[in-house]
């Protein structure tokens, strides 16, 4: 017989999503720099802590619903951007939080979150 079914300790799983978006940033004078577009990868490396089989289509949906509210606008103009800087750190660390949180739902873990402004340009948290 087959173990193909059995349930293991946990699997992991890495993701990736775009989110197109506008932002600015502030000089080091303060000085509002120029709007400016970026298409951020996230890459989140998911561990599923139960076992379960799990449709690769469920956990898509679920940070997409994360970055949906996100796509196609300036992140200044919406919270929580309004009242931080959206830099590639911050914008990092509010998406983790908030994609953290939509998988504990469903007994995930996110263990790992890259999110890069361009091919060359990362921000890795764990």
């Amino acid at each position: 017989m087959s173990d193909f079914y059995t349930p293991i300790k946990y699997r992991t799983y890495r993701y990736k999503f775009y989110l197109d978006a506008n932002h600015y940033i502030y000089s080091s004078a303060g000085e509002k720099g120029a709007v400016h577009p970026h298409t951020w990868e996230f890459a989140v490396e998911l561990k599923n802590k139960n076992g379960d089989f799990v449709l690769f289509s469920q956990i898509e949906l679920l940070i997409n619903e994360v970055l949906k509210p996100y796509q196609n606008i300036c992140l200044n103009e919406v919270a929580p951007f309004d009242k931080k800087v959206p830099t590639l750190e911050n914008i990092g660390e509010y998406f983790k939080s908030e994609m953290s949180r939509k998988m504990q739902e469903m007994n995930w873990e996110l263990l790992c979150m890259e999110i890069s402004e361009t091919p060359s340009r990362s921000y890795i948290i764990r």
